[in-house]
């Protein structure tokens, strides 16, 4: 693990991972310093590799769909 991480990162921490790819540095991170967190990514194959790591893992939902309203509508 990177020593620049260790030392921002104090052992025992909670940990958010916007982001977390794979899970790898979610994964080395509860190894080495023993944190508690949650990763976040949009790719479902990060989410299922991250899970198969034994991590917790959000998906976050997607609203792209939704229209907002202008000024005019408001």
């Amino acid at each position: 693990m990177n020593d620049v991480l260790k030392s921002w990162i104090p052992k025992n921490s909670e940990v958010l991972d916007l982001g977390c790819g794979d899970g790898s540095l979610l994964a080395s991170l509860k190894d080495n310093l023993d944190i508690s967190g949650y990763g976040v990514d949009i790719s479902e194959k990060n989410i299922e590799l991250s899970l198969g790591k034994g991590l917790n893992v959000i998906e976050p939902v997607s609203y792209t769909h939704l229209t907002l309203p202008t000024n005019r509508e408001v």
